[in-house]
């Protein structure tokens, strides 16, 4: 089964956005508001430019050489008025300079069920679909949309098996 088809059967189609030009604060507002952890970023012509995440916002904060291979960041004590500063100095930055299309994990129009699946299991949910030739956003595929999508094929077939 297609990611297609996933959406049309149960995919989330219909989907909050972030537009590509807003800046960091206004995006987290945006997923604050919708009480979403992640949403796709896109343009104006809903082209898929990146995911924005509070995961990747809060990766930003602490510098990779204090978590690389440490098992405890207990030892960095008022660390807090320091964070805060720094979230701070990523409010007025662009979503854009945050986040890229090619970077991104993305399933595309055309990916097979079990490179979903294994997509799904290795990086979360929710996964954007993209179309694969015009680069358009086509929803979302959430690990719960897929299981409800293969247990409705199921009984579509049972009952088809049944007749």
């Amino acid at each position: 089964m297609a990611p297609a088809r996933i959406l049309d059967m149960l995919g989330i189609r219909e989907v909050i956005t972030v537009p590509v030009d807003a800046t960091v604060e206004q995006a987290l507002h945006i997923l604050d508001d919708h009480g979403l952890r992640a949403a796709p970023v896109v343009d104006q012509n809903n082209l898929f430019c990146g995911m924005f995440s509070t995961h990747d916002v809060i990766k930003s904060l602490v510098p990779s050489y204090m978590t690389d291979g440490m098992a405890s960041l207990d030892f960095a004590t008022g660390a807090s008025s320091v964070l805060a500063s720094r979230l701070r100095k990523l409010f007025p930055s662009r979503v854009a300079d945050h986040v890229t299309a090619t970077d991104s994990v993305k399933i595309e129009s055309d990916t097979r069920t079990w490179e979903t699946l294994r997509m799904l299991m290795k990086y979360g949910s929710p996964l954007p679909v993209v179309d694969r030739h015009s680069g358009q956003l086509m929803g979302l595929i959430s690990e719960q949309s897929a299981i409800d999508a293969l247990l409705k094929m199921e009984a579509d077939e049972a009952e088809f098996d049944a007749e």
